[in-house]
């Protein structure tokens, strides 16, 4: 086992140069899965491991406090061969202040000035220049170990002689150089194993594919390498690995912008990196944000650009490729876009269930794979300080006591599943870990870090390790013995009574979740492409023809242009729609429309049961299949239904609305004025109290006014009516089927082709037939009923009934009217009848047994054979009935007759 102690050792930064190659798409999805050309590629985790391995950290990690100072006076030797000292000049001061504040905005490290506002030589971090030597170097560093300012750990020195970093600023090599030797002077290291004191290195010497300044400060080489383009601009800020390493090292910072924050324009963030007030700036940075509910703003960029909320993810904007990212651990919940034609991305943030810490007590034996502590089952999500991206990557910890001997702990992992290995918190054990396949072969082992947030000496193990193949693994847990064989060191069990604390991240894990945190996403003027995630995400077109695909989740979605697109597919969440302009949702599974302006819009659902909410205009709303809620609102609105499920929602003063239904409707309990059957289907339309306009099908229909004075029109079939206004109308035409009136008022049928009429209730009511054969049925209060022309079918029901006669022809002897109940208090009326047409006026019928040829003469003849009483009148004289009644039963001695 060695370790680099630090004392004296210094890492160079390169002068300013562009190093090209192959431009590679950047996908952060693909990190870890390498490899691409000669390069492997580093998840994040890895690659914050490698950037923090030289194990050298200020104090234990976190909650560190570092001293620095501006030199004032040259040292009593110039270090790396170097000459010409200067004190730092006030940009120069200004620049560093920024880049010191851009890293402990990261981690749990904090910077004291020493000397106030002026210069001093008594410091842990002493910034200087040199204007020659170490080589032409930008730059150089020490490494974090004496704490003592007369040594050189942690001093900073830069060549003044480069005028950029003699007048550095947002966005020049200076400002970058600066910040990339503070992240030397805090314990970070180059991706890679060089240093522009080791001649001239290039790409060709970096380890992995993600060495480049997308994705961190510290790497020499362009960003164009991994397809990124900074046109020119240099970071000024740690970007996405190095806040991944300095948080490995130190702890997250968890007061850094714990409030709603916005990044980009408008910002509020108080720092120039994360800071866009014209279009010409540039942006390159990636977030650090511990909570709130925080936007990225790109709203002042004309150009098409790409933003992704997702953690790990990059986004180009503002002319710019992968220019900007969010780390790990950050949550940002809103883009907004710009005038150009955006593609945008939601975040999917789980939401843990916090899961238990494992232990492993000193009684427990797990010496062996078949006695091995299983951590299936103990993979959460939730925060945890020590664990590298706690957050998005399941982990699982185990508080453990030795037991005296080798302890084994099993998972289950799928092919290419990455795990990650971190012993912390131990009583003083150099630990030493190995993973082994379910055959027992050892795969891959590590002795000492780099040291970690949860580390308290550097001898603690971590280990990064990707699955080959679907299966059982083990990790075993031992301590250093000294050299092995085989590439492996030799390890003693762990002591009786030791502890220590297994952290074990894997990607694949079952973790428990309550659900996803949802994104916003602004698209913007131009024509966007929004996505979301697993979360309930708001997607927000804008101006343009914008397409927008939810994902999982209860989405909403805002539409404002007739050519916007929204995908949703089955299973996708209960899914909302604001639009301003019509929508049609037949084609996507989206439930519910809520129209929003002022416009009268058309809102179609589809085969679900959407709920659909218009606005004060005039809206047409169509449910389509599906239990459909449709609330029309204001203005006069239209609704389409065709299942007995649906509902429509009108209020009082909602304008003058109609329902086209090819199902049954009831609109007793909403403000819909106008019913209008469809199809072929007979169906029952049910009226309220308002003044309704109900107009049925050619099929039989039930139509039901209810109050108001209602207009009723059944149209073809066999139709029934309820009426209970004095004020309704039933309009029939001739052909249009045999229709039948239940009516509660007076009602007359003169001018309708409606063939029968019943009196309901219990109130007096008159009934006024027409010429067809009808069919009327009185109640059983007093009914005055008039069958006029045709062969009609009369009863009174109960109470005193008149069968009132206006001519001949309401009865005549071929068309001849029968009534069925006679009773002893109805009357049968025959004064309108002139009973002799040969003289002038209106003559008195006069009642005899038999006809003699004289005008004016009434016979009633009890049949019994046939069952009725026969009325029969002679009103021209000839001895031939000219009128006849039927009245069924013995009516011989009738007297109730007013002739």
């Amino acid at each position: 086992m060695c370790g680099m102690c630090g004392l004296g050792y210094f890492v160079r930064h390169e002068s300013d140069g562009m190093e090209t190659g192959d431009r590679l798409a950047i996908n952060a999805g693909d990190r870890g899965g390498g490899p691409f050309g000669d390069k492997i590629s580093y998840t994040i985790e890895a690659a914050a491991g490698a950037l923090a391995r030289a194990g050298l950290i200020w104090g234990n990690g976190p909650g560190a406090v570092v001293t620095f100072a501006f030199r004032d006076t040259a040292p009593g030797a110039m270090p790396n061969g170097t000459s010409g000292f200067s004190r730092f000049n006030e940009a120069q001061i200004a620049q560093t202040l920024l880049a010191l504040q851009s890293w402990s905005d990261l981690a749990n490290l904090t910077f004291e000035r020493v000397g106030g506002s002026g210069y001093s030589n008594d410091a842990t971090i002493l910034f200087s220049n040199y204007s020659s030597g170490a080589e032409g170097a930008a730059a150089f560093a020490s490494l974090p170990g004496n704490t003592a300012a007369s040594a050189a750990n942690g001093d900073v020195w830069v060549n003044n002689s480069l005028w950029y970093n003699a007048a550095p600023d947002y966005m020049n090599y200076g400002r970058h150089t600066l910040t990339h030797e503070i992240g030397h002077a805090i314990g970070l290291l180059h991706p890679g194993d060089y240093d522009a004191s080791e001649g001239n290195p290039t790409y060709a010497n970096a380890d992995y594919r993600e060495d480049t300044r997308q994705f961190s400060v510290m790497s020499y080489w362009s960003e164009s390498i991994t397809g990124a383009a900074f046109q020119g601009n240099h970071p000024s800020a740690p970007l996405l690995d190095d806040i991944a390493a300095i948080q490995l090292i130190y702890g997250a910072n968890m007061n850094t912008r714990t409030g709603d924050t916005t990044y980009g324009f408008n910002s509020n963030t108080g720092r120039d990196f994360y800071t866009a007030t014209s279009s010409s700036d540039a942006l390159i940075f990636a977030v650090w944000d511990a909570g709130g509910y925080d936007t990225l703003d790109f709203s002042g960029y004309s150009q098409n650009q790409f933003i992704d909320l997702r953690q790990g993810h990059f986004s180009n904007v503002g002319g710019l490729t992968g220019n900007v990212a969010i780390a790990q651990g950050a949550v940002i919940e809103r883009a907004i876009g710009g005038s150009g034609d955006d593609v945008m991305y939601a975040a999917a943030t789980p939401i843990a269930v916090a899961v238990a810490d494992l232990v492993k007590t000193q009684g427990q034996v797990i010496n062996t794979r078949g006695t091995a502590f299983s951590l299936d089952g103990g993979f959460g999500l939730q925060f945890d300080a020590e664990i590298i991206s706690s957050t998005t990557i399941p982990h699982a910890t185990v508080e453990a006591t030795g037991s005296g001997t080798h302890e084994w702990y099993r998972f289950t992992a799928g092919e290419g599943e990455r795990v990650t290995i971190d012993i912390d918190g131990t009583s003083g054990i150099d630990t030493v870990v190995r993973i082994y396949d379910a055959a027992g072969n050892p795969l891959a082992q590590n002795d000492d870090g780099p040291r970690d947030v949860g580390s308290s000496v550097w001898q603690d193990s971590f280990l990064n390790f990707t699955v080959p193949a679907g299966g059982v693994y083990y990790i075993v847990v031992g301590t250093y013995a000294g050299p092995g064989s085989g590439g492996y060191v030799a390890y003693n069990p762990i002591p009786v009574g030791a502890t220590y604390r297994l952290n074990v991240s894997l990607t694949g894990a079952d973790a428990p979740i309550s659900g996803y945190q949802g994104s916003r996403l602004d698209g913007g003027a131009g024509n966007d492409e929004l996505y979301g995630g697993l979360g309930n995400d708001i997607l927000v077109g804008g101006a343009g023809a914008d397409y927008m695909e939810g994902g999982a989740g209860n989405d909403i979605y805002y539409v404002d242009n007739r050519n916007d697109t929204v995908v949703e597919y089955a299973g996708g969440g209960i899914d909302t729609v604001y639009a301003r302009v019509s929508f049609d949702a037949r084609f996507t599974h989206v439930e519910n429309l809520r129209a929003q302006g002022n416009a009268a819009l058309n809102l179609i659902g589809n085969d679900l049961d959407n709920i659909i909410v218009g606005n004060d205009a005039a809206n047409i709303i169509k449910g389509g299949g599906g239990d459909d809620y449709m609330e029309g609102r204001g203005g006069d609105d239209t609704y389409y239904v065709d299942s007995r499920g649906d509902v429509v929602v009108e209020v009082a003063g909602g304008g003058i609305d109609t329902v086209f239904s090819t199902v049954s409707f009831d609109a007793r309990f909403t403000h819909v004025e106008i019913l209008r059957a469809q199809g072929n289907a007979a169906l029952n339309l049910v009226g309220n109290d308002l003044d309704n306009i109900i107009i049925g099908n050619n099929a039989a229909n039930i139509i039901k006014g209810g109050g108001g004075d209602d207009y009723m029109e059944g149209r073809g079939g066999d139709d029934i009516y309820y009426v209970d206004s004095r004020g309704d109308v039933v309009v029939e035409v001739a052909g249009g089927g045999v229709d039948l009136v239940y009516t509660t008022v007076s009602f007359d049928a003169r001018f309708t082709h409606v063939e029968n009429i019943t009196v309901l209730g219990g109130a007096n009511a008159n009934v006024v037939a027409n010429d067809l054969s009808n069919i009327i049925v009185g109640n059983s209060a007093a009914n005055i009923i008039i069958g006029g022309g045709g062969a009609d079918y009369l009863t009174g029901g109960g109470g005193a009934d008149i069968f009132k006669y206006n001519a001949v022809s309401d009865s005549s002897f071929a068309n001849y009217d029968r009534i069925m109940d006679l009773g002893a208090d109805d009357f049968i009326d025959l004064r309108n009848i002139d009973a002799n047409v040969n003289v002038a006026g209106n003559q008195v019928f006069e009642r005899v047994d038999e006809f003699t040829g004289q005008a004016g003469q009434l016979t009633l003849t009890w049949l019994p054979g046939a069952g009725f009483t026969l009325l029969a009148a002679d009103v021209d004289g000839d001895g031939v009935a000219d009128m006849r009644i039927v009245l069924y039963g013995n009516h011989e001695a009738f007297e109730n007759i007013l002739l």
